[in-house]
C-alpha cells in the first residue's frame, strides 16, 4: 500500500495519517521529531550568537561612554581651572585695594577664589 505523504504547511514535517501503516507512520513521526530537534538546535545557536553580538556591542558602548564621560570630565576640569585663573586675574587687583591681606603671590589665586565664595563682589 503506498504511502500517505501529509506535510505540515512551513517546516513541510511528515504527518501521520490514518490510511498509512502504523510503521510507516511511526518512522515518518521520527523523522519529524528529529527535525524539529535540528530546527531548534539552529535556532538556539542563533540566539546564543545574536546574544553575544549585543554583549560586545553593548561592552563597546559602554567603553565608547566612559571614554566620552571622561573626556568631558577632563574639558571641564580644565575649563574650570582656567576660570579660577581668569577670575583671580581679573580680582587680584580690587582685592589687594580694598584688603591689603594680599601679599604672597603664591596664595592669589586660592585668597581670590575664597573671596568669591565669601559673596566678595569686585563692584
Amino acid at each position: 500500500m503506498p504511502v500517505v505523504d501529509a506535510r505540515t504547511q512551513y517546516l513541510s514535517l511528515p504527518l501521520p495519517s490514518l490510511a498509512n501503516d502504523t510503521v510507516d507512520d511511526c518512522l515518518r513521526i521520527i523523522a519529524a521529531l528529529e527535525a524539529l530537534d535540528a530546527k531548534a538546535e539552529g535556532v538556539d545557536a542563533a540566539l546564543a550568537s545574536a546574544d553575544q553580538a549585543r554583549r560586545v556591542d553593548v561592552a563597546g558602548l559602554r567603553d565608547s561612554l566612559a571614554e566620552e564621560v571622561q573626556a568631558r570630565q577632563d574639558a571641564v576640569a580644565q575649563s574650570a581651572a582656567a576660570q579660577d585663573a581668569q577670575t583671580a586675574a581679573l580680582h587680584l587687583p580690587l582685592l589687594r585695594a580694598q584688603t591689603g591681606i594680599l601679599r604672597n603671590a603664591n596664595h592669589h589665586h586660592h585668597l581670590a577664589r575664597w573671596a568669591i565664595k565669601m559673596g566678595y563682589s569686585p563692584e
